[in-house]
């Protein structure tokens, strides 16, 4: 009897020496929701310049997702405020990407009606790190992805000297704008007619404007790039430098010349302004289309960024459609030798319309 007795005292007292860090945790779970709910407040205000909002969006997917080994936490202790707190933080995470990671819903697009004529066209957008990614590497990666139309950003001379010659074969229309940050490129097995490069700001990167045909559609394709926002430094201060507003002229290119494709590398995430605006003026965002998972494409490699490891968290190119474009599917793609991933998507356009 002495020995049970001794037993469950000595079980007793292993069990109370996890109580102050079950204590700590849940103070971390308050100190959490407080944090994520400060978070959304701030969003709410929508003034200018909250760098930490800036910064949280970056991360936003993985700062709710640690909301699931909490809210198991909450559970185990059966503590209801925990339980409710993380539990309404994990259904903020569903509603935002929850999507993302259901099976695809079908398709009610135009080319989805009986007897649309409709070709598949396959679009691929990469940001080539302005010489990063190696020529050769880079020529095979393009050549290896299938794609007929491919938009590049941040072109190097020698990169384009390599597609020039290494891929005529199988994109025998181009158009190269090699100008290292500010270059962009489009290759395509379809025919370009017209394109042009340009210039919103003088401070902006330029962008490409290009019209390919698709047999018998003119297929308007932009290749676009902005710059990022960076960190600054000012002498124990630190803040989020503005984002670089879109150009006004962007979206109103994209659908006066419809049907349109955007491919680039827009620096911002789905939870920043540019992104609301964008989605705001009717265009479609390929990947949460037809995408599955977060579609994270940045930073996929850690040369010359020491700070950053080699595996991407974010997710800042895109391809963009007017509503006239149906998404079959949409996915990220292999290494390139960048330091970001390609996106690709597979798009039907409609070639019977109307061109009285």
């Amino acid at each position: 009897m002495n020995n049970n007795r001794s037993e469950v005292n000595n079980h007793s007292t292993g069990l109370s020496r996890y109580k102050p860090m079950m204590r700590a945790l849940l103070v971390c779970i308050d100190l959490y929701s407080g944090l994520i709910l400060l978070y959304f407040l701030l969003r709410l205000i929508k003034k200018p310049h909250f760098w930490i909002v800036d910064a949280a969006n970056l991360v936003l997917p993985w700062l709710l997702l640690i909301s699931v080994p909490l809210l198991i936490l909450a559970l185990v202790k059966r503590s209801r405020r925990h339980i409710l707190s993380t539990g309404a933080i994990f259904a903020v995470f569903i509603v935002l990407y929850g999507g993302l990671f259901l099976p695809p819903a079908p398709k009610s697009g135009s080319c989805a009606a009986p007897y649309a004529d409709c070709q598949p066209v396959a679009v691929m957008t990469v940001n080539s790190g302005s010489g990063l990614a190696d020529p050769d590497s880079l020529a095979a990666a393009l050549r290896d992805s299938g794609a007929d139309l491919i938009g590049l950003q941040e072109l190097s001379p020698e990169q384009a000297d390599r597609l020039e010659t290494d891929l005529a074969g199988d994109y025998p229309y181009q158009v190269l704008y090699p100008l290292g940050f500010g270059g962009r490129g489009l290759i395509s097995r379809y025919p370009i007619t017209g394109h042009y490069l340009f210039y919103p700001k003088k401070e902006y990167f330029p962008y490409l404007i290009a019209t390919v045909d698709i047999d018998g559609t003119p297929l308007t394709v932009i290749v676009y790039h902005i710059k990022p926002a960076v960190f600054l430094v000012q002498g124990l201060k630190t803040r989020l430098s503005a984002e670089w507003p879109l150009d006004k002229a962007l979206i109103g290119t994209a659908q006066s010349l419809a049907p349109t494709v955007i491919l680039g590398d827009f620096n911002t995430v789905d939870q920043s302004d540019k992104y609301r605006q964008l989605r705001q003026a009717g265009l479609i965002d390929a990947f949460r289309e037809a995408g599955r998972g977060f579609g994270l494409t940045f930073p996929a490699r850690a040369d010359g960024w020491r700070s950053l490891p080699d595996l991407p968290l974010l997710r800042i190119d895109y391809i963009w459609v007017t509503g006239d474009i149906d998404v079959s599917r949409a996915w990220v793609g292999d290494r390139t030798g960048s330091d970001h991933l390609p996106v690709q998507a597979e798009l039907m356009i409609e070639t019977n319309r109307d061109t009285d």
